[in-house]
């Protein structure tokens, strides 16, 4: 069975714990775009989260620097991906 599946087993009171030690307080649901529930553990998201905050909003302050509006779709290479560094690194 795999990681999913345990959590999942754990989320629906299947199980008390997944292999990891996992409790059902430790994992949150999360919904997709596409409107499938994924289960995933609250503290690596926190920390997942709190890791690409910082990057998101070097690469928003380059983008605003350059002249792009902010909902524009920019792929990240080139002149935006290097001011993205130069503020992150700083």
């Amino acid at each position: 069975m795999t990681k999913k599946r345990y959590m999942a087993k754990v989320m629906h009171g299947n199980l008390d714990h997944t292999p990891g030690g996992l409790t059902k307080k430790d994992i949150k649901t999360v919904k997709t775009q596409d409107g499938t529930n994924h289960y995933v553990s609250k503290r690596k998201s926190k920390l997942v989260k709190s890791n690409f905050s910082d990057w998101n909003k070097a690469v928003a302050k380059a983008k605003k620097k350059l002249g792009y509006d902010k909902h524009d779709f920019v792929l990240l290479k080139g002149e935006l991906l290097e001011t993205a560094r130069e503020i992150y690194y700083g």
